[in-house]
């Protein structure tokens, strides 16, 4: 108690017993507020920016996916269209990757040299056929 009999409020500070004036308890009372309003709104959307350990894994398992379906890709065609999915997807998926992203390009420009000469001969071989049909007679006759 302070003159005049006055009790003031207890504050908990870290296991101490602090007893606060009515103008250090509005102070207390205002950051308290303040923080709650500011502050955690600020870092939720910092957490948020930052993926997450199970997000991170199951998009670089969905990067992984795709890579595979492009190293099977039986037409050149196929080839094409994965491929461009894999770019879209690296791109869009960037902050998810984290600091998996710059591994993943790696190892699709890998995949790339490594399959680029197979679906090159591919290529080639449906020119060809493609050639070798616009040279052929027509077994059609008309009468």
């Amino acid at each position: 108690t302070m003159d005049g009999g006055e009790v003031l409020p207890m504050v908990k500070s870290k296991g101490a017993k602090l007893r606060l004036s009515p103008e250090a308890l509005a102070r207390v009372e205002t950051a308290s507020s303040l923080t709650k309003e500011t502050v955690k709104p600020g870092k939720a959307e910092r957490l948020a920016k930052i993926p997450t350990a199970a997000l991170q894994r199951k998009t670089v398992s969905s990067v992984r996916r795709l890579m595979h379906r492009l190293s099977e890709a039986t037409t050149p065609l196929e080839f094409d269209t994965l491929h461009q999915q894999l770019k879209e997807v690296l791109k869009k998926q960037c902050v998810e990757l984290g600091p998996k992203l710059q591994r993943l390009k790696d190892d699709v420009q890998q995949l790339l040299q490594l399959h680029e000469r197979r679906i090159d001969i591919m290529r080639e071989a449906q020119e060809a056929r493609g050639e070798e049909k616009s040279n052929e007679p027509s077994s059609v006759t008309t009468a």
